[in-house]
């Protein structure tokens, strides 16, 4: 079985527990980089800062950054082989869509009442020349149709 792996990103911001000198300091110390360098990476957008590492190294990675005073969090990578999701339809089965419901408030007549077949009006015919009760679903239809 693979180990699930992750990202660990900077988003540009601090947390608030210091100042901004301080982090840059703490930040370029932590990574052993110059503070001009630091300081671009505060610059507000996020950057990668450990990629296709363990969960416990980016755990690490993040209580770090976090005492350093940077605002940071861990991404877990999906596996780019695999796609999304996998969709097996048979050559006659159809995608089901997905619609949105009537506003609050929308009148929405109700289906059964129209005739949709010529074998529900055969039916109906039917159930009116024995005399017997017409069902809800039929109640609206009439002979003429």
């Amino acid at each position: 079985m693979d180990e699930q792996r992750y990202r660990v990103i900077y988003s540009g911001g601090l947390t608030g527990e210091v100042d901004e000198a301080t982090a840059c300091h703490q930040l370029a110390k932590l990574f052993r980089i110059d503070e001009q360098r630091a300081r671009a990476l505060m610059s507000g957008k996020e950057h990668v800062i450990k990629n296709n590492v363990s969960e416990s190294v980016a755990m690490a990675y993040l209580i770090r950054l976090t005492e350093v005073g940077c605002e940071s969090y861990v991404q877990e990578i999906i596996d780019e082989g695999l796609p999304a999701f996998e969709e097996k339809r048979e050559k006659r089965e159809r995608r089901v869509r997905f619609r949105r419901t009537p506003r609050l408030g929308a009148i929405v007549p109700d289906r059964r009442l129209r005739p949709r077949r010529a074998m529900d009006i055969k039916q109906f015919r039917q159930i009116v020349r024995q005399g017997g009760t017409v069902p809800v679903a039929f109640q609206a239809y009439s002979l003429d149709e």
